[in-house]
């Protein structure tokens, strides 16, 4: 004959073995911060890669831009009048759909791009801001073996069409010169 008391003895037992005790409930928030930390590390890596790829494209759409224009009739084989950004939009030429702030690009990082005429309208530069020096560097890498703080070669191994001379500021502008 079962007696009722041990029964709810046993059913009061088996409640308390299906609970979690404080250790086991700690190691699993610790395991969820872990993969959380994990996860975030390589979100920012790839949202990183993502800036540098779309960066890359949108000074490769530009200097294109320019060199197209400097060959055209109009430019006479210089870039005397590519004094900005809006310059190349308002005469046909692809910005590489990168927003207009005022006569300048607005970038992958949302800061600003210039283009202008280095005096005598042989070459043009563009700088291309970037969050941070070491963003800057970063990308300098893809126009040089040497990354730093500044390039004195550019190499077959990266993006051609730009003189020796690229300079990263400690503010993060890269400078380049259109070839």
């Amino acid at each position: 004959m079962n007696h009722p008391s041990k029964s709810r003895r046993a059913v009061f037992a088996a409640a308390r073995q299906r609970g979690y005790s404080l250790l086991e409930m700690s190691l699993a928030v610790g395991a969820i911060a872990i993969i959380a930390v994990i996860a975030f590390v390589a979100f920012t890596d790839t949202q990183s890669s993502a800036n540098q790829t779309r960066a890359l494209n949108e000074i490769n759409t530009l200097a294109a831009s320019a060199r197209q224009y400097r060959s055209s009739f109009d430019g006479g084989g210089l870039y005397t009048n590519v004094t900005n950004v809006k310059f190349l939009d308002d005469n046909g030429y692809s910005i590489g759909g990168m927003a207009l702030n005022g006569n300048n690009g607005v970038n992958a990082y949302g800061l600003s791009v210039t283009l202008a005429t280095v005096t005598g309208g042989g070459d043009a530069t563009i700088v291309y801001t970037t969050p941070s020096q070491e963003d800057c560097v970063a990308l300098m890498g893809l126009f040089t073996d040497a990354p730093g703080t500044t390039a004195t070669t550019a190499t077959a191994n990266h993006v051609s069409g730009f003189k020796p001379g690229a300079v990263c500021s400690t503010a993060g502008a890269l400078t380049l010169i259109i070839e």
